[in-house]
């Protein structure tokens, strides 16, 4: 059962040793709890900018990249857990890919991975709460992710989070509408 993420700091995390190694990636697990970012009645302020992605993907991939547009308070609430995380490494990395951004062309960001088919696949639902399939068109999409902080990954080029999205209510995009004076 998720928990919201303004609860989150009541929750119970934990940063666990560097458990291990693949190629030159270290994953160092922070257990604690699902974190829904906001509540149902709030659907329409987090948004996907764009179709999930992989980097120099073919498009076929399993897992993927995904962009949300985020309210402040969603930014606030990541970027605490962020620091926590920060606080409570053995030792510091010099360079921190966080994962939430600041206002910017989008306005705040947080990027996730996003498993779309297979037996991790995120499980995607409507605002209703039934189940859905994913949409073919991601663009502006009002969304209410569940996400888990899976760890903290390292490699040459930084550190940051691993934040895997495992459920996703799916709103209606809203029609855009014209006043012409």
């Amino acid at each position: 059962m998720p928990v919201l993420l303004s609860d989150a700091a009541a929750a119970t995390w934990i940063l666990g040793h560097t458990a291990s190694q693949v190629g030159e990636v270290s994953i160092s697990p922070v257990t604690g709890t699902s974190l829904q970012l906001l509540p149902r009645g709030r659907m329409g302020d987090i948004t996907t900018p764009f179709e999930p992605s992989a980097f120099q993907g073919t498009g076929d991939e399993v897992r993927k990249g995904i962009l949300f547009s985020v309210p402040d308070d969603v930014y606030a609430g990541i970027a605490a857990i962020e620091a926590w995380v920060q606080g409570a490494l053995e030792e510091p990395y010099a360079i921190w890919n966080p994962s939430v951004r600041p206002p910017g062309r989008y306005g705040a960001t947080l990027k996730a991975k996003l498993n779309v088919s297979g037996p991790h696949a995120c499980l995607a639902y409507d605002a209703a709460g039934q189940p859905r399939e994913f949409p073919t068109d991601w663009r502006g999409l009002p969304v209410i992710p569940v996400i888990e902080v899976r760890g903290v990954y390292s490699h040459s080029t930084g550190a940051g989070l691993l934040l895997e999205v495992t459920a996703l209510m799916i709103g209606e995009r809203q029609a855009r509408s014209v006043t012409f004076v």
